[in-house]
């Protein structure tokens, strides 16, 4: 491994508590007394998402403790887990522009409210295909040229 990735699963560790401090105030202070604005959408997305920052540590730590099946089964599971981050982040989008039109926004106050977010989920998709479609390359060449 490079070795200026070497500790990598450690400094991504730094991401635990700004994921708790960030879902704190609107979602895990309320647990286990959710309102109704918490629908099963959000319980999913959050889980879906504190397993992908799982992932994101625990993968590069396997490979730096020679843990490749590890590695390669945690790479597996990222085919399940980030389509469904993005099919939720999308369904987190659509709900909170219903929110805001529900609470008086208008059309273009409740778009503009989630553009940023809506850029972001695409940025990440786009990233992620293009990280499969590398991996997939790199994998039928190394295929062809044996």
């Amino acid at each position: 491994m490079e070795r200026a990735y070497r500790n990598l699963g450690y400094v991504l560790i730094v991401l635990l508590p700004v994921f708790i401090a960030g879902f704190w105030i609107p979602y895990l202070s309320k647990v286990p007394h959710f309102d109704q604005s918490i629908t099963t959408a959000v319980h999913i997305h959050a889980v879906v998402l504190f397993c992908f920052l799982i992932l994101l540590i625990v993968q590069p730590l396997a490979i730096r403790y020679k843990a490749f099946s590890t590695h390669r089964t945690l790479g597996k599971l990222s085919n399940i887990l980030i389509p469904l981050a993005l099919v939720f982040s999308v369904a987190m989008l659509w709900k909170e522009y219903h929110e805001h039109l529900a609470d008086g926004a208008t059309l273009a106050v409740a778009r503009n409210a989630e553009f940023l977010s809506a850029v972001q989920l695409l940025l990440f998709g786009t990233l992620y295909g293009v990280s499969i479609a590398s991996y997939v390359g790199a994998t039928s060449r190394s295929t062809c040229d044996t």
